[in-house]
């Protein structure tokens, strides 16, 4: 699952879920960020979705599909 965890309202029924459907001796991965307790990085991490990546994605039209992506990674 990449970056999609952090947008599930049950997360551990989902995690439950994707443990049910892998085959016996398979690997789970999930790739996603939240906001770190470490205050530098999290100031740096702020940083760069508010001056690059919205910016960027916004270039590209997508402004509406990025403009979640603060809130989500805070309260994840």
């Amino acid at each position: 699952m990449g970056y999609g965890l952090r947008n599930v309202v049950d997360k551990h029924k989902a995690m439950q879920d994707m443990f049910r459907v892998s085959k016996t001796g398979s690997r789970v991965s999930i790739l996603d960020f939240n906001k770190s307790t470490n205050p530098v990085i999290a100031f740096t991490q702020e940083l760069m979705i508010d001056n690059v990546v919205v910016p960027v994605a916004s270039g590209f039209g997508l402004a509406e599909d990025y403009k979640y992506l603060k809130s989500s990674s805070g309260n994840f």
